[in-house]
């Protein structure tokens, strides 16, 4: 076993744990907010899946760790958009939150 694998499983673990999180708060509220944080734990956990894939010499066309190689773009790209729109579901998530426990708070209360 390589290096590189050891480390791709020890972290496929909470990229997993991450995707499924998502996944599970997307089907209960099936917001913008939710769907943009389940992308962003696709996309991380595909430069995951890269790096296994990169550890057992699967798929050696894409060229995996080589500079300007389609594997090495495919890593990057994924990650960019994974660290970005993860957070940004989190972060829109809460903000909407926030904004409906601030929009409830200001209602008057029915007059009965």
């Amino acid at each position: 076993m390589t290096v590189t694998l050891l480390k791709a499983l020890v972290v496929f673990v909470p990229v997993c744990m991450l995707l499924a999180w998502s996944l599970v708060s997307f089907v209960r509220t099936k917001t913008v907010w939710c769907c943009v944080q389940m992308l962003g734990g696709g996309c991380l956990s595909m430069v995951v899946l890269t790096h296994i894939l990169e550890a057992i010499q699967l798929f050696p066309a894409m060229q995996w760790g080589t500079p300007n190689s389609v594997g090495h773009y495919l890593d990057l790209s994924s990650a960019i958009l994974g660290l970005t729109l993860f957070p940004l579901g989190c972060c829109g998530m809460r903000s909407g939150g926030l904004r409906r426990l601030l929009s409830a708070g200001s209602k008057p209360a029915s007059q009965s």
